[in-house]
């Protein structure tokens, strides 16, 4: 290590500039990063319900659907039916989107002397505009069960417009302009949006908004808590700026990968202003302990460098593998990236620590010894009481974090699994109120779709699709089912008076040539690939456990129905949402063995003792059980974001026990156990102490995000600060008290 130490500051200049120049450069790269809130563009291709999924949105125009509720007493006046018209015909015209359905435009199946005629429910060249006109049209609307809880809900009082977005598409210049049209158009009426689009585009802003207005909030308090625990300039510029360039190095190489932001990812500057400053707080507390040898700064950094240039090494490693455990059992890619490019931007938080700050620091004048004794001594006389009171109670400490484990082993069986989209915004925000009346009248916003393989025009096909939608109906919390049968239906009715799928094919012809030029039947076949599509909706906050209950019957049912002439293949958000539930939990149970088995290693390599690693990975379990026993008492879910902390805790709690017992071993090979100790905690103990109040501190702010699992983020990783603090001083130091031999290999006492 020291010559490692001796190699940096000797060549300080020639890799100041270097870091200078590689930071303008992907400083420049950064500058382009894009923002994806497509969840589903994550999703790998090779799974046969994305297959199927795509499928289905590459034959039938799309199938993301963007749905525009618009609310008001005054709904059926001539004044709002001209605006409804108009939209229609904007939004019909607008790029990206593929088709419109809605009120004005839906195909109304009537009967004229004998004859079936079929034209649009609302006439564009004869808009009613009489009471007698509009009478006959809410009267249509509320007889027709095609109608209701589809393009208009049950009391007349919500219109609903049905937009598909083309898939090669982009979506969020699609709903942009749709925001813009709406919001020119329609002041007199309550304008609700909802569906995955408009999901995406609320995240995607409220990504935007989190990162500029939090990451700077954030790193304010960070300055503010360094400034009261070093009282210096450096003490605050030189974590922040090694973290600082850590963040633009990472972004920038996300870039340069053709990478963007994502719902995941935009978490990643904030987990590194908490793990890159640890990292140049060990230095820099090291550095400070140095502060009356008599020699110069240069060897000051050198020596500071070189004492903690492992434990900083092996903290930077394990939480490494944290990050890269995310790799592994994961079926969302999105994971995986995230887990790559944050190990990424750890490592570069590593390198930056341990050439930045000694670097500046060997630069930089010496300072007065008495500079900040004041503020120095207060701190450390707190910190020297609590020591002696956790070597003098050792056992009590124990005890206490029993009854702490127990507690949380409680609360662990308390948590729950969530996939909801809509539960990333609070009560209170505009897209929750349209994802609430949305579900209240028109059935929720999720989509189920069921791909039929088979010809349209064929009786037997038709009567599979008609009896498959029947049974759909007969299932609770399964709304607005559609397909081409239910038109079919409706038209021989008016011919023959019977509500069935006609028997012969000639008649089925006859039928369907009236129907052809219809943009809403695009929706629902495609001649080209003999295939149809069912499509069904269910409620927005239907739980993950029904939401699974149904989609089994539905599987059941397909594996029943389908034979030779017709098969069924069942896709959609809500199935997507279980295998997301599904990896979450595989990804969670392969990510913690891996980071578990990898950490314990290094811990016993670097006490060289199996019980040695073993009791140094105490405090990590310690925060495990403390994080899932909060989550299950405290009613936070297990989602995407909440899954990924469990891996990071153990990635960073372990940090702290790793320069904790570094720090041991090198004060016992010297002298007792307890002066041993007493030295740790009043050294490495401060600096975990300081990068505790500087991580839990910045993290606070997060309960302001937009997002509300980067709010519940912000909670467990102060959660994972205070666990793996107490784990590292409280709880190492009461073991280490209460056994008798030392079970550390002793080392060369620091010079």
């Amino acid at each position: 290590m020291n010559r490692i130490a001796k190699f940096i500051i000797r060549y300080r200049l020639i890799i100041g500039v270097l870091i200078l120049i590689i930071t303008l450069f992907l400083g420049f790269e950064a500058t382009k990063i894009k923002i994806n809130p497509d969840i589903v563009s994550y999703f790998p291709k090779s799974d046969p319900v994305v297959k199927t999924f795509n499928t289905v949105g590459s034959h039938f125009g799309g199938n993301q659907i963007a749905m525009i509720a618009i609310n008001s007493p005054n709904l059926f006046t001539p004044r709002i039916i001209k605006k409804m018209v108009a939209i229609t015909d904007s939004l019909s015209n607008m790029e990206g989107i593929s088709s419109v359905i809605d009120m004005v435009n839906t195909i109304d199946i009537t009967s004229e002397n004998g004859d079936i005629t079929i034209k649009k429910l609302i006439d564009e060249d004869n808009i009613p505009i009489t009471r007698a006109a509009i009478d006959s049209l809410k009267n249509r609307l509320r007889t027709n069960k095609m109608y209701i809880g589809t393009v208009i809900s049950k009391d007349l009082g919500t219109a609903m417009i049905l937009c598909k977005i083309s898939n090669n598409s982009d979506e969020m210049e699609v709903v942009n302009s749709i925001k813009l049209l709406l919001k020119r158009n329609f002041s007199e009426a309550k304008i609700y949006t909802g569906g995955i689009p408009f999901l995406l585009f609320a995240i995607s802003k409220s990504i935007l908004h989190d990162i500029k207005l939090l990451v700077p909030i954030l790193a304010l308090v960070m300055i503010l808590i360094l400034l009261l625990s070093y009282r210096s300039l450096r003490g605050v510029v030189l974590p922040l700026a090694s973290v600082t360039i850590s963040i633009i190095w990472t972004i920038g190489i996300m870039v340069l990968a053709g990478k963007e932001f994502t719902i995941l990812s935009d978490i990643i500057p904030v987990l590194l202003l908490a793990v890159g400053s640890a990292y140049s707080i060990h230095i820099l507390s090291k550095f400070e302990e140095l502060k009356t040898s008599d020699i110069s700064n240069r060897e000051k950094a050198e020596k500071a460098l070189s004492n903690v240039l492992l434990p900083v090494f092996l903290a930077a490693v394990t939480t490494m593998i944290g990050f890269i455990s995310f790799l592994f059992g994961s079926f969302f890619t999105m994971i995986r990236e995230f887990g790559i490019f944050s190990s990424l931007g750890v490592l570069f938080a590593f390198v930056v620590s341990v050439l930045i700050v000694p670097i500046c620091l060997s630069y930089l004048p010496d300072k007065t010894k008495h500079s900040n004794s004041e503020s120095d001594s207060r701190l450390s006389h707190y910190l020297m009481s609590a020591n002696e009171t956790i070597l003098r109670h050792g056992k009590v400490g124990l005890i206490f974090t029993s009854v702490v484990i127990v507690i949380a082993i409680i609360g662990t069986f308390f948590i729950q699994r969530k996939v909801s989209y809509t539960d990333y915004f609070g009560k209170n925000s505009e897209i929750k109120r349209s994802e609430i009346l949305i579900s209240k009248e028109f059935g929720g916003s999720s989509m189920l779709q069921i791909l039929v393989e088979g010809n349209p025009k064929d009786p037997k096909v038709l009567k599979e699709i008609y009896d498959f939608e029947n049974y759909l109906k007969e299932i609770n919390n399964v709304n607005n089912t559609n397909s081409i049968a239910d038109i079919i239906v409706r038209m021989n009715k008016i011919v023959s008076g019977n509500e069935v799928i006609p028997s012969s094919t000639m008649k089925i012809n006859n039928l369907w040539f009236l129907l052809e030029g219809e943009e809403m039947i695009n929706n629902m076949v495609d001649l080209n690939n003999n295939e149809a599509l069912i499509q069904a909706s269910l409620d927005s906050d239907l739980s993950l456990k029904k939401t699974k209950v149904i989609v089994a019957k539905i599987e059941e049912y397909i594996k029943k129905h389908s034979n030779e002439s017709v098969k069924f293949h069942l896709t959609g958000m809500p199935l997507i949402n279980i295998k997301l539930d599904a990896s979450i939990v595989k990804s969670q149970i392969f990510s913690l063995i891996i980071a578990f088995v990898s950490i314990l290693i290094i811990m016993i390599l670097l006490t060289r003792s199996f019980v040695g690693g073993l009791i140094g990975i105490v405090p990590v379990a310690f925060t495990l059980i403390l994080i899932f026993g909060v989550m299950g008492l405290i009613n936070i879910p297990l989602d995407i974001a909440t899954a990924l902390v469990g891996s990071i805790s153990m990635g960073i709690g372990i940090d702290y026990s790793i320069h904790f017992i570094e720090r041991f071993r090198k004060e016992i090979a010297k002298t007792d156990k307890k002066t041993a100790l007493k030295a740790t905690l009043n050294t490495t103990g401060k600096a975990i102490f300081i990068n505790m109040l500087v991580v839990i501190s910045g993290f606070c702010v997060l309960v302001f995000a937009n997002l509300v699992p980067l709010r519940r983020f912000g909670i467990l990783i102060s959660i994972t600060m205070i666990g793996s603090a107490f784990g590292a001083t409280v709880i190492l130091s009461s073991i280490l008290v209460s056994i008798k031999k030392n079970i550390f290999k002793k080392e060369v006492a620091d010079e």
